[in-house]
C-alpha cells in the first residue's frame, strides 16, 4: 500500500492521517515523511487497529444517525400529544356549547362530511 492509497482510504472513511496515526501511535509527519514515495508495510497489528478503528467509526456513524432519528420521533410525539390534547378541548367546548355527547358530536361531524 502506498501513502496516497491509505490517505484515499483513510479518506473513504471519514477519518484523515492524523487521526489513524494517532490511534495506532505514531505521528502524522513520520509517516508522511518516511513513506510518501515507497510502500508503506505496515505491521499485522496495524492493518487490525485500522479494520477495529473502521468499525468503530461505522458504528459510532450508525448511533449518531439512531440518535437524531430518536430525537425526532420524540418531537413528533410531542406533537401530537399537544394536537390531541387540543383537539380533545375543542371536542369537550362544543359538546358543552350545544348540550350533546362526545358521540352524538362525532356523529354529527361524520353525517356532515358525507
Amino acid at each position: 500500500m502506498r501513502y496516497a492509497e491509505l490517505e484515499k482510504s483513510l479518506n473513504e472513511i471519514g477519518l484523515d492521517l492524523e487521526s489513524f496515526a494517532n490511534a495506532i501511535g505514531l505521528k502524522e509527519r513520520s509517516i508522511s515523511t518516511n513513506y510518501k514515495n515507497k510502500p508503506i508495510d505496515l505491521p499485522k497489528y496495524y492493518i487490525k487497529l485500522l479494520n477495529l478503528y473502521i468499525q468503530f467509526q461505522n458504528e459510532k456513524t450508525k448511533n449518531t444517525l439512531l440518535e437524531e432519528k430518536q430525537s425526532s420521533d420524540i418531537v413528533l410525539i410531542d406533537c401530537n400529544e399537544v394536537l390531541n390534547k387540543k383537539a380533545k378541548e375543542i371536542v369537550h367546548k362544543k359538546c358543552l356549547e350545544n348540550n350533546i355527547t362526545i358521540s352524538e358530536y362525532l356523529s354529527s361531524l361524520v353525517i356532515s362530511n358525507l
